[in-house]
This record gives structure tokens, C-alpha cells and sequence, in this order.
């Protein structure tokens, strides 16, 4: 088990890279959202990254993906078309991009998302096939932890 990390300052999450999709199967449409780091600044390397990141996944609850994904609470906010998540700082929560107005109104049906913090580079404007690549190569070796949370209206 990883040292507690708290979860990071507002000023972290510009390096956060974030994708959402939807992913469909036969057992129906499931909304996932995957945060990672994007790639170091100039004198920064991806371990400078890892606290913030592991602070992420531990301020949401989230487990290893090897214990398979646990439902973590209510950390996704949506309100008028607006999505956010609590990651567990006491005074901010993080604005997602617009995933699209179907993941939206899916993650509005549905009631949750499966939320994923990956602990490896991604690239910004990574395509659907390098993302699946990336969780999978990621998985392999312990560096993706994820959850399943519902959503609430942020108060």
C-alpha cells in the first residue's frame, strides 16, 4: 500500500489530462472519466507527478485496479451541463472539460461513472485506441486506480 497522499492544490490539476468516453456493452453504457498526467514541464519529471496524482486517487476513495473497482460515494458534481469531482480537498473540487453533452445526459440516467487515475504520462488529445492502450499497459503494472461514484448536485 502507497504512503497517504493528501489530495493537491488547484494549481496541480492544470497538469492533469483528462478523458471521458462512453463505453458500451452488453451489459449497457457505462460513463468513464480517466485522469493522468500529462507530460512534465521543463525540470519537472513524471515522479514530481506521483504524490498529486496518488492524492487524487486516495482523496476519492479509489482502489488499485487490480481489486477491481469499488463504488467510492458521491464525488461527481452536475449541474446545468457543468461537470465536476470531488477529489476529497476540503475546499475545491476539479472541473471537467465537457465530456459531451451524451456522456452528460448517459452519466445523468445511468446515476454513476467509473472514474480511473492513472499514474503514467498521457499524452493530451490521446485517440480511443491509445487510451485503451495506455489503461491496459498502465493495469499491467499497478498504476491505475479506479472507482465507481454517483453523481450529485453540488450544494
Amino acid at each position: 500500500m502507497p504512503a497517504r497522499h493528501a489530495p493537491p492544490e488547484a494549481e496541480f490539476l492544470e497538469r492533469v489530462v483528462v478523458t471521458s468516453w462512453i463505453e458500451r456493452s452488453a451489459a449497457g453504457a457505462l460513463c468513464r472519466l480517466l485522469l493522468a498526467p500529462g507530460e512534465p514541464r521543463q525540470g519537472e519529471s513524471i515522479g514530481t507527478y506521483l504524490p498529486g496524482m496518488l492524492g487524487l486517487a486516495q482523496g476519492m476513495g479509489l482502489s488499485p485496479v487490480g481489486d477491481g473497482p469499488r463504488r467510492i460515494g458521491w464525488n461527481l458534481l452536475l449541474s446545468n451541463g457543468l461537470v465536476r469531482l470531488d477529489y476529497g480537498h476540503p475546499e475545491r473540487t476539479m472541473n471537467v472539460p465537457f465530456p459531451g453533452e451524451n456522456w452528460y445526459r448517459q452519466a445523468l440516467v445511468s446515476g454513476h461513472a467509473h472514474v480511473l487515475v492513472g499514474l503514467d504520462v498521457l499524452p493530451a488529445g490521446s485517440s480511443a485506441p491509445e487510451v485503451a492502450t495506455y489503461i491496459d499497459a498502465a493495469s499491467q503494472v499497478g498504476h491505475v486506480w479506479s472507482g465507481i461514484t454517483a453523481w450529485r448536485r453540488p450544494t
